[in-house]
């Protein structure tokens, strides 16, 4: 595919590269956020930190970045990523500090589980922003075998 002309933008729609014009792009990027086809991710350059240890997932924010400060030794204001994951490793939050205030991610999983650190792992374990959205995306990062994608007709 050639490089986009002058007023085009190149967009990627999972492996489909496509050239439109800026303003289609804008309206197509807003019509798909707007039918819930985007989730905000952290950027792919961002330190994460991984704790090895079990985390009650009734912690909120406070809790930890408790955690972070008093057993990573780390401050929760630098800018990375936190991440800790529940004794089912089936549920993961991610903190981390945005300009004015703290931000939490938190995902559960339906059926499987993430693959995790054990308990006697170094801690802080360090991976990448794109590590991270590995993970999110339901990849073992540290083999690279994927979850399996499910797939409700209602909550039920």
């Amino acid at each position: 595919m050639n490089k986009p002309s002058k007023g085009e933008a190149e967009v990627s729609l999972g492996r489909a590269k496509i050239q439109i014009s800026v303003s289609d792009a804008a309206s197509l990027l807003i019509s798909l956020h707007q039918a819930g086809c985007f989730m905000i991710r952290p950027s792919k350059s961002t330190p994460a930190y991984l704790y090895s240890g079990v985390v009650d997932m009734r912690k909120s924010i406070d809790g930890l970045a408790g955690i972070v400060e008093n057993e990573l030794e780390l401050n929760p204001l630098e800018p990375a990523l936190f991440v800790f994951c529940n004794r089912g490793r089936d549920k993961i939050k991610i903190l981390y500090w945005e300009n004015n205030g703290f931000v939490l991610w938190y995902k559960r999983l339906e059926k499987k589980k993430f693959k995790w650190l054990d308990n006697l792992s170094t801690n802080p374990y360090t991976i990448s922003g794109k590590d991270i959205n590995r993970l999110l995306d339901g990849l073992n990062i540290f083999t690279g075998q994927p979850h399996e994608a499910l797939f409700y007709e209602d909550m039920s």
